[in-house]
């Protein structure tokens, strides 16, 4: 039975609870149904109503031919008009039905009179609502708000009468209805009959847990946001698990709203086809993929305009998904925060998700919505702004580990047991190491709405499991310098007003830029010489920035990447010198006038400046660069601004007898980069208990990975890609780290070389 078929009977049932008062005959009401995808006129006299269905709808209305009035109403359908003349004057009432799977219904009343049309009211939304216009009454029949239309349903009614002078007052509101059982079986295909006849049985918890991680991750969305909806339309339910008392439906039935919705995503449209209808019905598979579909094409309203954008638009994120929640059950006036607060389907979505899948996200700041939300004359909600910047932290997805990854538990007491939801082995400590040894599991508690991960720890071969929701990634990474970049930026900011900019695959002008980017609170993002990457563009875009500071001359990066950013409406600023030791003097002036220490290094290699980065950011200490047999004039100048000098290198790099040329300066170096980053992790101060492990052999995650490191206070751990430098793991035995961070894809930091240091 089509989903139309159902709506038309569902009409018919409301009709049988209306009260009539038969005294107002004169108020000649004419009812005028039709398709909804359809176009339909109706007169009134010298009026006419021209509606057209479709993504914007309209109800165009005519005097003599000249246009009066057009209302327009998105993502929704008029679905029947009634008319009526009282006192010379001519009523309308347009009914329209919005998409979604909340079933909302509005009506507007327009006056026609004298060649004119007055607005005469505009409904809230009504939930399966269904409008009848008899006498001198409007009757309103709908379902109370907070009740699930899968199970049951009680049906309110709301009366309206019209004034002399038309307008319409609401006398009653949520009165009860009865309706007797006979009527309802009538009016509703809740069973699989005839040809189409379909008993079927619901997978296992496990199985459907997995089936909705399965299709959720294939289409790219959080699959504990996916889990929360199924949860909510149909408390993950393809078919009937019990006959219903009533007769309704037997067990095996595939569960069908009161509403038409159909199956464990509750798919509901109008005009459905038969052979779309039945697999709906008996593929729950299918069902989920659409839904899928359906939540996506919701996600993609954001870029034209529909719905706003939250932060960078990142469908990763879980808290970015909150206009397109909404709109999955519909854009009305239920799912509005002013008037519904904390009662939203999108805040009962969210909870689902706190609750289930035991992860905690930001609630959207809904009062920032209170001037921002409008309604058109037809009745639909609208937003002022296209996009919100809001704070963190934010929320991805705990289902995306895969075998081998290091991960870390992020609370202590967290259970690991012998199998999912199987018997305590231990307890967690916060930050401890594990590493994952299999796919993930699902266990058979439907409320659990994570997976079960086989982990080890470093210090035992045994095989435990644990809840997906407390784990972390050991590794911050991308598929590239730049994602990787970007990555090590969504870590430690959720929003910078200021962005360092650096080139990618060139370091001479970024090796100063750590404690300027530190001063400013800003992360250091990639770019191409002549392009900047979409990774980059969209994170500046998620970090709200409104200032972008490049490093170096347009020789370095070009003013084809300032324009870029510039036609993102951001600032840009340039700091460039005719060399790289200019260009360095110059991040040192941004920092200040005067220092009681500066930094030393040599100009043309990385790994010194980059390990004694994060110190000097911390400390706000320069960093200076020096050839290996002479100061630069440039450098000459800030130097003599400073109190102390720390050389880092040995006098391969940096020739002794430069240093009486600075002021009391002291030199820290190893006979390796390995070393001399192990020096400076044990000889200056780092009061994180937590060390950042980084390729040694290449800049740009170290680069990106100093400011982090700043921030965290911590030290950088250099590695080779191919072995772990045993200075390095004994700096990592000297400051007994609780916990290490991997900066880098497996190509830059493998985890068979590092997994030793968090042993």
């Amino acid at each position: 039975m089509q989903k139309s078929i159902i709506a038309v009977k569902l009409c018919l049932l409301l009709l049988l609870v209306l009260t009539v008062d038969k005294a107002h005959a004169e108020w000649k009401v004419e009812e005028h149904a039709f398709h909804s995808s359809g176009n339909a006129t109706v007169s009134l006299g010298d009026y006419e109503v021209s509606v057209s269905n479709g993504e914007i709808s309209t109800a165009s209305v005519y005097h003599e031919g000249k246009l009066l009035k057009e209302l327009e109403i998105d993502l929704a359908e008029f679905t029947t008009i009634y008319t009526w003349n009282v006192n010379n004057k001519g009523y309308v009432l347009l009914e329209n039905k919005k998409q979604g799977t909340g079933g909302f219904m509005q009506f507007t009343v327009i006056q026609l009179a004298d060649g004119e049309l007055k607005p005469v009211y505009v409904s809230d939304d009504y939930k399966m609502g269904s409008v009848n216009v008899d006498s001198d009454r409007v009757i309103v029949t709908y379902a109370a708000a907070n009740e699930s239309l899968v199970d049951n349903v009680t049906l309110l009614k709301d009366t309206y009468t019209q004034d002399d002078n038309g307008s319409l007052t609401l006398a009653k509101k949520g009165e009860k209805q009865t309706v007797a059982k006979e009527t309802v079986r009538e009016s509703f295909s809740f069973q699989s009959t005839g040809d189409s006849n379909i008993l079927g049985e619901n997978p296992t918890n496990a199985e459907l847990n997995m089936i909705l991680t399965q299709e959720a991750i294939i289409a790219g969305v959080p699959p504990e946001l996916v889990k929360a909806i199924a949860w909510q339309e149909s408390s993950w339910r393809q078919f009937r698990t019990t006959d219903d008392p009533n007769g309704l439906w037997k067990k095996g039935d595939p569960v069908v709203s009161f509403d038409g919705g159909i199956g464990i995503m509750q798919i509901t449209e109008s005009n459905m086809t038969a052979d779309r209808e039945l697999r709906l019905k008996e593929d729950i598979r299918y069902n989920i993929q659409e839904g899928l579909r359906i939540l996506k094409e919701k996600w993609n309203y954001n870029s034209w305009g529909r719905i706003p954008k939250i932060n960078g638009n990142d469908m990763n994120v879980i808290e970015d998904w909150y206009f397109a929640v909404m709109a999955y059950n519909g854009i009305s006036r239920r799912n509005d925060p002013q008037y519904y607060p904390d009662n939203t389907y999108q805040d009962v979505i969210y909870r689902h998700i706190e609750r289930m899948a035991q992860l905690t996200v930001t609630k959207f700041p809904e009062l920032q919505l209170r001037n921002d939300i409008y309604y058109n004359e037809a009745g639909s909600l609208l937003f002022r702004k296209n996009h919100y910047y809001v704070s963190g932290p934010f929320t991805t997805s705990k289902h995306f580990f895969a075998n081998n990854d290091l991960v870390k538990a992020t609370e202590s007491g967290v259970r690991l047991r012998k199998s999912p939801e199987g018997a305590e082995i231990r307890l967690t400590t916060a930050g401890e190491t594990l590493q994952i040894v299999g796919p993930y599991q699902a266990g058979n508690n439907s409320n659990n709405h994570f997976v079960w991960y086989p982990v080890k720890d470093m210090s035992s071969k045994e095989t435990y499991y644990i809840a997906s929701t407390y784990l972390d990634n050991v590794r911050i990474s991308g598929p590239n310098r730049y994602a990787t970049a970007v990555s090590i930026s969504k870590t430690g900011w959720d929003k910078a007003d200021t962005v360092v900019l650096a080139r990618g695959d060139n370091f001479p002008d970024a090796l100063a830029g750590t404690p300027l980017a530190y001063k400013l609170n800003a992360p250091i993002l990639l770019t191409k010489k002549n392009e900047l990457t979409e990774e980059t563009k969209n994170e500046l875009v998620r970090l709200g920035a409104k200032n972008v500071v490049i490093l170096g001359g347009t020789g370095a990066i070009t003013d084809t990447v300032s324009t870029s950013v510039r036609n993102m409406g951001i600032e840009v600023k340039r700091i460039a010198g005719a060399n790289r030791f200019e260009t360095a003097k110059l991040i040192a002036n941004e920092m200040g006038t005067s220092f009681s220490t500066a930094v030393v290094v040599n100009a043309y290699g990385f790994p010194d400046a980059l390990a004694i980065a994060p110190y000097a950011a911390r400390n706000g200490i320069p960093i200076l660069l020096t050839e290996k047999n002479y100061i630069p004039g440039s450098t000459k100048t800030i130097l003599n601004s400073a109190s102390k000098t720390i050389v880092v290198g040995g006098t391969a790099v940096v020739n002794q007898n430069l240093l009486s040329a600075m002021p009391k300066a002291t030199r820290i170096s190893g006979a390796t980069r390995y070393e001399t980053a192990y020096k400076i992790g044990t000889q200056f101060s780092f009061s994180s208990s937590e060390g950042l492990a980084v390729s040694g052999t290449d800049f740009p995650d170290a680069l990106t990975g100093s400011v982090l490191a700043a921030k965290r206070n911590a030290p950088l751990l250099l590695v080779n890609p191919t072995y772990l430098p045993e200075e390095t793991l004994q700096l990592a035995r000297a400051r007994d780290f609780s916990q290490i961070s991997i900066l880098g894809g497996t190509s830059a930091v493998r985890t068979d070389t590092v997994i030793n240091l968090v042993k």
